[in-house]
């Protein structure tokens, strides 16, 4: 039977914690180039109205035992409904009645009203998309460095 691959774990097991350190080594060194460039992209993504949701966005690196997980997270109380959408829904007031500005410019005054809902924005899903091919090549050259 022919050997189609090569194992360092199993084929020479004296190497394999040499191999995992240098792997992993390489691995939080692509990790910690890769995550600034990857929120400025997220960032680039994020609707902005204020620009408290994108501001709020921000990246962190976690290395254990051979993996490293980037994660990306906001603070902010109301980016699940900006990612996941909302359905259609009441608003009603806290007090007496609503008061806000029209789409003209004129004040408004109601006891309810019926939103419409928004529809899902995944800008975190559609920044990494965008770089997906950039990210596996950055990675390919990250992780083959020192063995050419």
């Amino acid at each position: 039977m022919a050997d189609d691959g090569f194992s360092i774990g199993t084929e020479y097991p004296e190497h394999a914690d040499l191999a995992k350190l240098i792997f992993s080594g390489k691995l939080r060194i692509w990790a910690d180039s890769a995550m600034p460039i990857i929120i400025n992209k997220i960032k680039d993504e994020a609707p902005v109205d204020s620009g408290k949701l994108r501001d709020s966005l921000k990246a962190s690196r976690t290395a254990l035992a051979g993996n490293v997980v980037l994660k990306f997270t906001s603070n902010s109380p109301y980016v699940g409904f900006v990612v996941g959408g909302t359905k259609p829904h009441e608003i009603r007031p806290h007090g007496q009645v609503l008061h806000f500005m029209d789409s003209h410019g004129a004040e408004v005054y109601a006891r309810f009203v019926d939103h419409p809902g928004t529809k899902p924005n995944n800008f975190v899903h559609r920044a990494i998309d965008k770089m997906n091919l950039s990210l596996r090549a950055s990675f390919h050259a990250g992780m083959m460095e020192g063995f050419k």
